[in-house]
Order: structure tokens, then C-alpha cells, then sequence
């Protein structure tokens, strides 16, 4: 059984094969492609024009209007991933850890992040090997969640380091080692824009009613209240989603945020 990633369409059917071992396979499609190749170049442009982009010509978080030059941003994107290899507790499954990784290259396919196909190439080629990435339970509160272990994903499926290990075969390898194993060389770092959305929507079971209101107005007032940037949530990123819960959730978040409107008062 092989299931395609063409950046949409996953079921949980999908998502549980390979988290059991099924194969995966990249789609061919000419208009998936097309997207893929389309964003990178938005970043290529960016770069020269020397355009602020977010986690690749800025710095990230509180220090993102610090803007960083051309000679910098392979260190940038190189310590975006060392600063997050920072967990501990128990290892996650094997079959946690395929889930994770078949879900961020669908999310990458759907071309909208910048990125090289060559990285997304990656996470194909070890599903398909059964090279695991050894991923742990506990990383930092503050690292928006799923940093820390796509951190540990990315950095052996890239070959950032030999510290960064994976299971193949039967046994424990550093990421040089299992590529190598694979006939591979690890990739070297460019300017690729962040793989973590930053849009944070909270999803409800019942989406009417005040458990998924509530929380949705306190984001709206809390941006407003602090003057806060709402780029995250304009409709473009909203509608990159692949998962249609937080596109719809999302879409009520953009109606509900108007920085400098002082007269907003009610939330839907």
C-alpha cells in the first residue's frame, strides 16, 4: 500500500498506514509541483530584494524586526534548529514519530512554505526505509508546541549533525550514518522558509457554541490590546490550512481582529 502526498486529502485511514509502515510517495501532479517551485522562488525574490520575511531574513519571536543579511541566513536557519534540540522524557513510537512526519510533508506539498522539494524528498525517503527519527516526549512550553520535535525530525532527515540519531534497521545510528545507509549526503542549509505555520487557532467540538467563541475573542482582544501584528491570521495564511477545522475557525479569527478599531465590541 502507498500512500500519495500531494499536500491535501489525508484521511485518518492514511495517516494510520503509515504510522503502521506503509509507503509514501510524492505526487507528480504538474500543478503540485508548480506551487512547489512557485514559493520557493517568492523566497529567492525575497532574499535578493532583500525583503523582511519572517524566520529567514528576520530573527524570530520578540527580535523578528532585527533583520538578518544574506552572509547570515544559513546561521540563522541553522540555529533555529539547534536552539530546539533542547527535550527530554520518554521516546515518542516509532509510529508517532511516521504520523508526525507524513503530516508535515503533506502540510509542506500543499506549497505555500518556500521550501526545497529536496527536503520534503527526505521525509519520503526515510518513511519508505523505516529510518526513525528519535523524537522525545517533552520539549519547552514556550516553543509553540510541535518546534521541538520537527527540530529533531528536520535535523536528521537534513544530517544537521551526527548528534541527532534514528533508528534503521534494527539499530541506533546518527543521521550521517543512516544517510550514508541510504546513498545520501546531508543537505546543506538555505534561506527555506520556517516549515512551523505561526497561525494558533483552538479548535472545539462544539464550534457554535461558547467554548470555541470564548477563547477566539480573548485572541482577537489580546492582539488588539497590545497592538499586536496580524499577519499570522490574514486570509492567505488562514486559507493555507490544510485541515478544515482551523480554516473555519481561523476565518472567524480574521473577522474578529481589527487592530485600531476602537469601537470592535463584539466577537462572533
Amino acid at each position: 500500500m502507498t500512500i500519495v502526498v500531494r499536500g491535501a486529502d489525508l484521511t485518518l485511514a492514511d495517516i494510520a498506514a503509515v504510522a503502521r509502515g506503509a509507503r509514501v510517495a510524492l505526487s507528480d501532479d504538474p500543478a503540485v509541483l508548480d506551487r512547489l517551485h512557485r514559493s520557493r522562488d517568492v523566497i529567492r525574490r525575497a532574499v535578493a530584494e532583500g525583503q523582511q520575511v519572517y524566520g529567514v531574513t528576520t530573527l524570530f519571536g520578540a527580535m523578528a524586526d532585527q533583520y538578518v543579511g544574506p552572509e547570515q541566513l544559513v546561521d540563522v536557519q541553522r540555529l533555529a534548529l539547534w536552539q530546539h534540540k533542547s527535550t527530554t522524557g520518554p521516546r515518542l513510537p516509532a509510529g508517532d514519530v511516521r504520523a508526525a512526519m507524513l503530516l508535515r510533508a503533506n502540510s509542506l506539498m500543499k506549497g505555500v512554505f518556500g521550501i526545497r522539494i529536496e527536503i520534503i524528498e527526505r521525509f519520503a525517503a526515510f518513511l519508505n526505509a523505516g529510518v526513525h527519527p528519535h523524537v522525545f516526549e517533552r520539549g519547552s512550553i514556550g516553543a509553540s508546541g510541535d518546534l521541538v520535535p520537527l527540530a529533531y525530525i528536520a535535523g536528521a532527515v537534513l544530517g544537521l549533525h551526527p548528534s541527532f540519531l534514528v533508528d534503521m534497521d534494527g539499530e541506533t545510528l546518527d543521521s550521517h550514518a543512516a544517510l550514508a545507509r541510504l546513498g545520501l549526503a546531508p543537505l546543506e542549509l538555505a534561506a527555506d522558509h520556517k516549515a512551523v505555520g505561526e497561525l494558533v487557532v483552538v479548535a472545539a467540538v462544539d464550534t457554535d457554541g461558547e467554548a470555541a467563541r470564548l477563547p477566539l475573542c480573548m485572541t482577537a482582544g489580546t492582539i488588539a490590546a497590545v497592538i499586536g501584528r496580524p499577519g499570522g491570521i490574514r486570509p492567505a495564511a488562514v486559507n493555507a490550512r490544510i485541515e478544515p477545522g482551523p480554516v473555519v475557525l481561523g476565518r472567524r479569527q480574521v473577522r474578529n481582529t481589527e487592530i485600531g478599531s476602537p469601537r470592535r465590541r463584539t466577537c462572533q
